[in-house]
């Protein structure tokens, strides 16, 4: 499986962190007159607000992260292995970051894609 962002191929090595700081299903208990537990799950409350960070090292392209750049503030679809989700991109590695005096676009570099899932 290809891992994308907003429409954007990227490299099948990168990890998502984030998945795990927060539960994807949401519960509440009630009880009966008899006093019978009644538990109710919901697993759309929580799929939002969830902060997602896709990391590599030297995973990145100069016109990967330029393509992404261009897609900051936006909703789009981020597919990768362990799931899809709709997210709104925050950040990504900036410029002062790469270290390179003349880059290019094929130019490898390390970094991570910040973002939250709406």
């Amino acid at each position: 499986m290809t891992v994308s962002l907003g429409g954007i191929a990227l490299s099948d090595h990168l990890r998502l962190d984030g998945l795990e700081s927060r539960s994807m299903v949401a519960h509440s208990v009630t009880h009966t007159i008899g006093g019978r537990a009644i538990v109710q799950y919901d697993s759309k409350d929580m799929q939002s607000g969830i902060e997602l960070a896709l990391v590599g090292e030297n995973h990145f392209t100069l016109s990967q992260i330029q393509a992404v750049q261009a897609l900051a503030g936006q909703e789009v679809t981020l597919v990768h292995h362990r799931g899809t989700y709709q997210v709104i991109i925050l950040s990504t590695p900036n410029d002062s970051t790469f270290g390179y005096s003349d880059p290019t676009g094929s130019d490898w570099y390390s970094g991570s894609i910040t973002m939250v899932t709406v």
